[in-house]
């Protein structure tokens, strides 16, 4: 089963609360960049899997330039 949260016997990892406070971060950064959060955006599926390509695309790119880096060093 699942654990009661929060587990005074597990306290939440440091890394997952890392990733937590980025996300809200960029939710902060994206409702005042865009006016809107991703649940009242508007979007089409299609519009929301042509951001997500978009994105992985972006990460290909990073991904090659830390690799090209890491073959220089």
């Amino acid at each position: 089963g699942s654990l009661p949260w929060p587990c005074p016997q597990h306290p939440p990892e440091s890394n997952v609360e890392s990733v937590r406070a980025k996300l809200l971060d960029r939710s902060r950064v994206g409702i005042a960049k865009y006016g809107a959060t991703t649940v009242d955006a508007g979007l089409t599926r299609h519009d929301w899997l042509n951001h997500l390509q978009q994105e992985l695309m972006d990460g290909a790119v990073y991904c090659e330039a830390a690799m090209q880096i890491e073959g220089k060093s």
